[in-house]
């Protein structure tokens, strides 16, 4: 073969070589389309995936869509980059500890989600992930949850949501009741979570993902979640497998109940529970400065049962067989409420002398079942510290008995399963 045809043949495997790496490179950075415009992502430097950052799933509820179910994304020209993150939803810190949020932004207009993929071709799995925070905290977007490991890992399609929290996501009041169209209030965080499901059957496979393959996943709230998912008819044929851990079946209230906060709070923002614009009126500022419910002071702000997300607790309507029948798995965290406990100074304060005394307090229960409680959880199993235990009592009593009650279908609740107050 002549130097010249063999120039010829080194040039041509060179081509096709390099067309072969930029092909692969374009997976990351050629812009994908979305229902409501291009989005371009980019290549992950530790690991072989690719992620779209701060996708919009939702219009911003915002002005007169704050407190309204989740309306379609704004559509927008040209291509939206995908490397910067979402905002996260609008709360009060209390997750701040462990959040380490890298958008370092906070506002209403959070209904942000993130994808990650493999960076290769191919029609993979989808994860769609949920986070905790007692439904009044948590990011999507902390270092922790991000997808590129599972991604690269599993060979999995990984995403993961905000969601309305707190005031913004689950007050119910007449007036806004009155005003939906299905008759709905109090549960705008959970009617996010359906849109995003939603936006994944519609979206996923421009990403790689198999919209027929979808495992929804969460833990504490997101846990709890995953149970709101598996009971309303809303989110019907939009996942395909579940997975809980340490969540629960019946984080929730009633109407009733999610009224009387609800009125509890205009009297606070000086406006009638009738009159829906003039809670619109207030900066999202003061709003979230006068809203209550935390992790340290108790989940005041749940999933209302309203008839239209769910006709009755998650639980509940799974022992009858109204839900979403799809394979389950469901497991607590080792040591799960410590870090709720962490925010309380005064459990550090507690002598092992005082131990009782401190379960009748913190828990709100009588002497004689403290007395039982600290034979069950004896501080010799627990370095004789009365903070471990309680720690271990709480996590017990939040999660695992909780998580036992509706982790198989038509069980029945724990016989004792003491009520705690955090």
């Amino acid at each position: 073969m002549s130097a010249k045809k063999l120039f010829f043949v080194f040039a041509f495997v060179a081509a096709l070589s390099l067309g072969g790496i930029a092909k692969a490179q374009d997976i990351c950075t050629t812009p994908v389309k979305t229902e409501s415009g291009m989005i371009k992502g980019l290549s992950e430097k530790n690991a072989k995936t690719c992620v779209w950052r701060g996708i919009p799933y939702a219009a911003a509820p915002v002005g007169e869509l704050r407190w309204k179910a989740p309306a379609p994304a704004k559509a927008w020209e040209g291509v939206r980059d995908g490397s910067v993150w979402g905002a996260h939803c609008l709360q009060k810190g209390e997750m701040n500890y462990v959040n380490f949020d890298p958008s370092g932004k906070a506002s209403e207009d959070c209904l942000f989600l993130n994808v990650w993929r493999p960076k290769k071709a191919g029609k993979f799995p989808v994860m769609f992930w949920m986070h905790g925070g007692g439904y009044a905290g948590g990011v999507g977007d902390m270092p922790t949850y991000w997808g590129d490991r599972m991604s690269q890992a599993g060979d999995v399609v990984v995403v993961t949501i905000n969601y309305r929290l707190n005031i913004f996501g689950f007050l119910a009041l007449p007036g806004l009741r009155s005003e939906d169209p299905n008759k709905s209030t109090g549960s705008y965080g959970s009617l996010d979570q359906v849109a995003a499901l939603k936006w994944v059957q519609n979206n996923i496979a421009n990403f790689g993902g198999d919209p027929d393959n979808v495992t929804i996943f969460g833990e504490s709230a997101g846990g709890w979640s995953v149970c709101t998912m598996l009971a309303t008819p809303l989110a019907k044929g939009l996942f395909n497998r579940a997975i809980m851990e340490s969540g629960g079946c019946e984080a929730t209230v009633t109407l009733d109940e999610g009224y009387a906060a609800g009125k509890a709070f205009a009297d606070k923002m000086g406006c009638r529970q009738d009159d829906p614009d003039c809670l619109r009126r207030i900066p999202a500022k003061k709003v979230l400065s006068a809203s209550y419910g935390s992790l340290a002071s108790g989940f005041s702000l749940l999933p209302n049962i309203d008839n239209y997300l769910l006709s009755d607790t998650p639980l509940a309507m799974i022992q009858s067989g109204k839900f979403n029948n799809v394979p389950f798995m469901a497991g607590t965290n080792l040591n799960e409420a410590n870090l709720v406990l962490v925010l309380d100074s005064e459990l550090g304060k507690i002598k092992p002398d005082g131990y009782e005394a401190g379960l009748v307090k913190f828990l709100g229960i009588s002497d004689a079942e403290a007395k039982e409680l600290a034979k069950l959880y004896p501080l010799s199993a627990f370095d004789n510290s009365p903070k471990k235990a309680m720690g271990q009592i709480a996590t017990d009593t939040i999660f695992t008995a909780p998580h036992l009650s509706g982790s198989k279908r038509g069980i029945q609740k724990p016989k004792k399963c003491l009520p705690l107050q955090v």
